[in-house]
Parts: C-alpha cells; structure tokens; sequence
C-alpha cells in the first residue's frame, strides 16, 4: 500500500512537471507575439515560463526515474525492450528539447529587442521544443502502458507496427488527455506566477497574469470533460467495473476527481472573469494538484497495479513462448 501511495505521488508529480514542459514553449510563443508589440510584462512572465519549463523538464525526468525504479521488475524490463529504437530515439529529441528551451531562455532574458527575423528564430525555437515533446513522449509512454497492461511482450515492435499501433482509438484518448492538462497545469502555473507578483507589490500585473492564466486553463480543463468520457469508454470492461463500483477505492477516487475538477473549473472560471483574490488563486493552485494526484490514482488503481506491472504481463512473461507468441504478428493494434 505504501509504494503504490508513493507510485501515485511520484506519477503525479511527473505528470504535473512535463506538462509544464511540454506546453510551457507552446504558451511562450502567444507571450512571445505580445512582447514584439511592446507588452513588457508578457516578456517578463514569457521568460519566467521558459526557464520554468526547462526546470520541469528536468525535475519531471528525475520525477519519472523514481516511477520506474519503483516499479521496476524484470516482466518491466521485457516490455520496454520492446522498443529499444524509440526509447534510444526519444532520449536524444529529449536532450535537443531541453538544449533548445534552454538557449530561448537565455536569448530572451538577456537580449530584449530583436528584429523580426531573430524573433522568428526564436519562434522557431519555441514551436520545436514545443511539438516535439508533445509528439513523441505522451505517445510512446501511453503505448508503452499499454502493452505492459496487456501482458503482450512478445518481441519488438516495429516502425510500421508502431504508427499503427499510436493510431489505435485507447492511446489516441490518452494522449489528447495528456495535451489538455498540459496547457491547463501551465495555465495554473501562470496564476502561481501572478501569486509572485502580488508579493512584490505589483497589484495591476498580478491580475492581468492571473486572467492570462484562468483563461489559458479554463478552456482545456472544459474540454477534459468530453476527452474524459471518451477515455473511459476505451478502457477494459474490468476497468470500467472496477471504477462504477466494482472497487470501492477505485469508486472513491474517481468521484472525488469529477467533484475537485467541476470545483476547479468554478474557480477558473472566476479567475478568468477578473475575480483574482488570494484565496481564489491559492485555491485554483491546490485544487489542481489535487485533480492531477486523484486522476492518477483512479489510473493506477483501474490498472490493478501493485508495484510491477499488471499480473497477467507477469504471468505471460513467467511462461515458456508459445510457437504462436514466436511467429510473426501483423496486427499489434489491440496493445
């Protein structure tokens, strides 16, 4: 019970920072356009945000290395030898992420008029860390889980395999999930950097940050009541009893969840509309983390996870391969 709580906190944490991450660069360039027409607060929070998603890059990495270590077995081990190529693949566009995020940090920071041209460097910069975390991680760790889940780790998958296996309807869910909740934590973190302001006495741009930041997560976290369903509808009809009551943790966690989102969206709403009292930002802050902590939770307890990998991976990796787990699979879109 203790390592799946720390699970949960860990997978949490992760999740909250590479959102951060990955939409940071996207949000900076909407602050980026404003600051070319002279909006000097949108610089100073564009380059608070850049630095910020460089840190969360990092500190989600770190976060994402105490998932695996907890988690990690041999039936763990098998699984992500399935995608030796990706995995190699994706720690270099992670290391070029971070390499780009960081040198439009340091750009922005210290240079703050630039012609047109270097602007569109800088542009440029943005929109490449940007997609480039969007693209690659959220769909080979989603497809990752999901062949963990469904104890199929037979041999490699292919780059043919793999297109086809990103398009299927459950990982599509979950990747345009993960997308929402990015802009909506980086929103929220707009409002702790409004907090920041207001402690430093400057009252009007704390609001005009805070508004930025409402709007900016009000909009997806909206949207996630639409992606959610879908979502649900794609996981196993296990799944999908154990969380409509079949497990009263997994029951619990799930309306706690729906109750904290609807009161985060109330809140949001509020921000967004100009009411940016400290409790009402200070409340939009907490109530975020705890919809992200409760949605992994009702994650990890749909998935019967105790720590490891689902038992029937376990138990198809504990079994001598079969002549058909050795021949050749040409449809691996049920992963």
């Amino acid at each position: 019970m203790l390592i799946e709580l720390l699970v949960t906190v860990a997978l949490g944490l992760h999740l909250m920072c590479v959102n951060v991450a990955s939409a940071g660069p996207m949000i900076c360039l909407w602050l980026e356009r404003r600051d070319g027409r002279g909006d000097s607060l949108a610089r100073e929070t564009g380059v608070f945000l850049s630095s910020a998603s460089l840190v969360t890059l990092v500190l989600g990495v770190a976060f994402g290395l105490v998932v695996g270590l907890l988690l990690w077995d041999d039936a763990y081990a098998n699984v992500l030898q399935r995608f030796p190529s990706r995995i190699g693949y994706g720690l270099v566009e992670l290391g070029f992420s971070a390499v780009l995020v960081a040198c439009h940090a340091i750009w922005w920071k210290y240079q703050q008029r630039t012609g047109a041209l270097l602007r569109g460097i800088r542009y440029l910069l943005l929109f490449a860390a940007g997609t480039n975390l969007l693209y690659h991680f959220p769909f080979l760790f989603v497809l990752i889980a999901n062949v963990a889940n469904s104890g199929d780790t037979a041999r490699d998958v292919l780059d043919g395999e793999f297109v086809n296996m990103i398009s299927a309807g459950p990982v599509l869910a979950r990747v345009t999930h993960f997308i929402l909740a990015a802009f909506a934590v980086t929103g929220v973190l707009l409002i702790g950097f409004a907090l920041r302001l207001r402690r430093s006495g400057r009252e009007d741009d704390a609001q005009r940050v805070a508004i930025w930041g409402g709007r900016i997560a009000l909009a997806p976290t909206l949207l996630q009541l639409l992606v959610g369903l879908w979502v649900t509808f794609t996981l196993s009809p296990i799944a999908i009893r154990r969380l409509m009551g079949g497990d009263l943790l997994a029951t619990a966690l799930l309306i706690s969840s729906l109750l904290a989102a609807l009161w985060l969206m109330h809140k949001l709403a509020s921000i967004s509309f100009g009411d940016v009292s400290q409790k009402n930002l200070i409340g939009a802050i907490c109530l975020m983390v705890a919809v992200v902590l409760l949605m992994t939770g009702v994650l990890r307890a749909s998935q019967q996870r105790a720590p490891g990998l689902h038992p029937r991976a376990a138990a198809r990796l504990a079994q001598p391969p079969s002549a058909a787990s050795r021949a050749p699979q040409t449809d691996l879109t049920s992963a």
